[in-house]
């Protein structure tokens, strides 16, 4: 399988339905990404405290912030730069 041009991540924590929902959009859209659990990882919790966002998910493709889940629905709807996975 080929790897997408951008990557899309998503910083999680544990028990966030949003987060549930973000990853399961993802996946239904065959779309590969990295999740970043923020439970015991003080470099993502400091880098989202950089940025000022408090809440999860918070949803990138590439280095292009998306935001959280409502706003990763529009993204896709819109077919914002979205690279799905690729069979070899």
């Amino acid at each position: 399988m080929k790897q997408a041009a951008s990557k899309f991540k998503i910083y999680t924590k544990e028990n966030c339905s949003y987060c549930n929902l973000a990853k399961i959009t993802l996946m239904e859209q065959g779309i590969d990404y990295e999740e970043v659990d923020l439970k015991d990882n003080a470099q993502a919790i400091a880098f989202l405290r950089l940025q000022n966002f408090r809440t999860v998910p918070q949803i990138y493709n590439g280095d292009e912030h998306i935001g959280g889940y409502d706003e990763l629905r529009k993204y896709l709807q819109n077919g914002e730069k979205v690279h799905p996975r690729q069979s070899a």
